[in-house]
């Protein structure tokens, strides 16, 4: 556990970053699973490409990511549930249409 320490010392460690960083390990985990069980078909939607599940995961992960940072740009950080929300709408959209 000591090895563990020194090595993840220099990032500034917060229960919501540890808890994001463990729910982005366990999807992912949980994507290879289901691609194991129940491999995905590669299918076009309202995106203009061809894109599997693994793609729209990443594809929601960097634009919620986007969402976020553009709230906390244009809006200082205020009332950050708000692109939270937002995010999460548009992350279901683009996983079941996208």
């Amino acid at each position: 556990m000591e090895w563990l320490e020194e090595q993840v010392r220099w990032m500034q460690w917060s229960l919501p970053s540890a808890i994001f960083f463990l729910a982005l390990f366990f999807t992912l985990i949980g994507m290879s699973i289901w691609e194991g069980y129940r491999p995905c078909v590669r299918r076009k939607g309202f995106l203009p490409m061809v894109t599997t599940r693994g793609d729209r995961l990443f594809l929601g992960i960097i634009s919620t990511i986007g969402i976020c940072m553009l709230w906390i740009g244009l809006f200082k950080g205020v009332l950050m549930i708000l692109p939270l929300v937002i995010a999460a709408v548009w992350f279901f959209v683009l996983a079941k249409w996208g």
